[in-house]
């Protein structure tokens, strides 16, 4: 089953002024944290997975984001 962010994951973590002041805006860092949601979207991996069976996984543009960082050795 495909996972899905908390609308409410904003409200634990920390501000996102805060993190992108430390990694830069204009870094790639920044492009991505910005722009994550817009270049990988879920519905693009939806048919990946099963929708009835199994438990929820972590969110595709979260793996995605992870996997593109690793290969872009940043």
């Amino acid at each position: 089953m495909m996972g899905h962010r908390s609308p409410q994951d904003p409200l634990f973590g920390p501000p996102a002024a805060i993190i992108l002041d430390h990694v830069g805006c204009d870094t790639s860092y920044g492009y991505l944290a910005h722009n994550r949601h817009h270049l990988f979207r879920d519905a693009d991996f939806a048919p990946l997975y099963c929708s009835n069976n199994g438990r929820t996984s972590v969110p595709p543009n979260v793996v995605v984001s992870i996997l593109f960082l690793r290969a872009a050795r940043l």
